[in-house]
């Protein structure tokens, strides 16, 4: 299956766009210091305002830098794809959590049956290669195809119950990648993908809506639960990457702190948090009464030898990340802590990781096709943890 063009804004996040075909793994290695020295040393390089020197510093004194758990978790389920060396690079479980959709870089979608253990179905073959998938609203799989024949993209929807094609269409500009659904509409909001500003789309017709005027191109994009905003990772057109009011139709946070695209932008499930995945660390933004602001860095580069995937759970208070060495964490955002000495045992590094809807289960990718199933620790137990110990 031959490749579609080039992207020149794309590093190293491939739910957003194929990694090169030379590339076995996507995502470079967390640099020797944290997030926030490395904003540090490169916006020295520019000069940067006082403001953001400021923000360096509250950065670093507000650090959490967490050490390797004592004791890993094993896995209570694999699901294994049978034959499949892909690195699995999305993961996503229906509202229901009675399914599971993984995404490797062998471009097949796989839709997992949970309860079973088992893989019900797969979408993808030598003339279709798909690039990068989310599910809508109603749970319909929203997927980006390339076909190779044509040297076309494709918006392909899919149900789920039926495994049948509703429909198809060709976004603007043959653009493919980044997309993400808008929360309570039928809305897809796809990247300029380093051509042109991102556009919102009907999922069904891809009717155009609307052009979201952030005056950039997007390789990155994340949208909040509640529909309010819209994080926007600029690509080789040049700007900072931006928050913008998807109501208002402006800009309300650009940030200066970021020499580059971050790798990831995860908003909390009430859409007053924000987590930026950048070169390893997290740091998170909380919405204040008038703006959003930086709260602190977490460094996770003694735990799992840095970031390079992260999910909330669906009632905010947990945040699983993957890391650069095999193995994946959990943090209690509220006590601001590892959550109960909890690692995930893993075969390698992993780039995919998500809760299930009712937080008890968690799953994250493996290099193999295959998906890992964890079960997370109740709150109980990290408090009696604690008792036992004084």
């Amino acid at each position: 299956m031959s490749n579609p063009p080039p992207d020149p804004g794309f590093r190293s996040l491939p739910a957003f766009a194929p990694p090169p075909a030379a590339a076995r793994h996507p995502r470079r290695s967390p640099p020797l210091w944290p997030a926030a020295v490395a904003l540090a040393l490169t916006l020295a390089a520019v000069g940067p305002a006082a403001g953001e020197e400021d923000l360096i510093k509250r950065l670093i004194r507000s650090r959490s830098c967490p050490p390797a758990p004592s004791e890993s978790a094993k896995h209570r389920m694999r699901l294994k794809a049978e034959g499949s060396r892909s690195l699995v690079t999305r993961l996503q479980f229906t509202q229901d959590g009675q399914r599971l959709v993984s995404h490797g870089d062998e471009h097949l979608i796989r839709v997992w049956d949970v309860a079973k253990g088992k893989q019900a179905f797969a979408l993808g073959d030598k003339n279709t290669g798909f690039y990068h998938f989310a599910l809508a609203n109603d749970d319909r799989l929203v997927a980006a195809a390339w076909l190779p024949r044509s040297e076309k993209a494709k918006i392909h929807v899919y149900d789920l119950e039926t495994k049948k094609l509703e429909g198809d269409f060709a976004p603007p500009n043959n653009l493919w990648k980044p997309f993400c659904i808008k929360p309570k509409t039928k809305h897809l909001i796809i990247g300029g993908g380093g051509k042109a500003q991102p556009e919102i789309l009907e999922i069904e017709t891809g009717r155009h809506v609307a052009v979201v005027g952030a005056k950039r191109d997007a390789t990155r994009l994340a949208v909040s639960p509640d529909g309010k905003w819209l994080a926007i990772g600029p690509g080789p057109k040049g700007g900072k990457p931006v928050l913008w009011h998807l109501g208002e139709e402006k800009v309300v946070k650009e940030f200066e702190e970021f020499a580059s695209t971050p790798d990831a932008f995860v908003f909390s499930p009430d859409g007053k948090g924000l987590a930026v995945l950048f070169w390893g660390s997290i740091v998170f933004y909380e919405l204040g009464e008038k703006a959003w602001q930086a709260a602190y860095l977490l460094d996770l580069r003694k735990s799992v030898g840095g970031a390079t995937a992260v999910a909330y759970s669906a009632d905010g208070r947990f945040l699983a990340a993957t890391g650069a060495q095999p193995g994946a964490v959990i943090w209690d955002l509220k006590k601001k802590e590892l959550h109960a000495g909890f690692l995930a045992k893993t075969d390698a590094s992993a780039i995919a990781v998500c809760f299930s809807p009712d937080g008890k289960t968690l799953a994250v990718g493996g290099n193999k096709g295959d998906v890992l199933l964890f079960d997370v620790p109740p709150l109980e137990k990290q408090d009696k943890e604690k008792k036992d110990k004084k």
